[in-house]
């Protein structure tokens, strides 16, 4: 085995945490929606997470398991009265939180076989909840970079609000928002 293909491999199992170290990380959301005249866009702040690892007892392959959330109510478009209509229509009263689940997500798989920042058909599927409903979603993941022990990427997907159970609200009559929001996720793992 070469000494670059050895160095390779060693860079890679310091990024896979071992069985018993979780993998933490910071993720940022932004979305983005139409209107029948413009289109929006909103933030969260960054929020941290834990992955936690679990082995295949047949196969020893680790995969994660993360429950990522974000407040609603620190979703913001920069427009109080847009803000206060999102928060409403979310019913961030009784639904405080916007939850994804994932369930035995590969790294390797997320990765892809030489860690290139774009691969077509790279995808991560969850669960995400909103209020009381749950549906799956695929989300594409794109732009891995590896550095120092940590990594980067990110996932696009888009929500139908209407599969949630969220009628899209009116202004002034003619004025509506589209069923789809478009939804960026910016993650950074690193294993501590």
């Amino acid at each position: 085995m070469s000494r670059r293909v050895l160095c390779a491999c060693v860079f890679l199992l310091a990024l896979c945490p071992a069985a018993s170290a979780a993998v933490k990380g910071w993720y940022t959301v932004s979305f983005q929606g139409t209107t029948t005249l413009h289109t929006f866009s909103g933030t969260l702040p960054p929020v941290a997470f834990e992955a936690q690892p679990v082995s295949d007892p047949v196969g020893g392959k680790e995969t994660w398991n993360a429950d990522l959330e974000v407040s609603v109510v620190e979703m913001t478009t920069e427009n109080d009265h847009r803000d206060r209509t999102m928060h409403e229509i979310l019913d961030s009263a009784s639904f405080p939180r916007i939850m994804a689940m994932l369930r035995n997500v590969d790294p390797d798989a997320l990765r892809g076989a030489t860690g290139e920042r774009d691969v077509a058909g790279r995808t991560l599927p969850f669960q995400l909840s909103i209020r009381n409903i749950t549906q799956p979603i695929v989300g594409k993941v794109s732009n891995w970079q590896e550095d120092a022990g940590q990594a980067t990427f990110e996932i696009e997907f888009d929500v139908s609000l209407a599969k949630f159970g969220i009628e899209p609200p009116t202004a002034f009559v003619y004025i509506r928002i589209e069923d789809r929001i478009a939804v960026h996720v910016a993650v950074l793992v690193r294993r501590d």
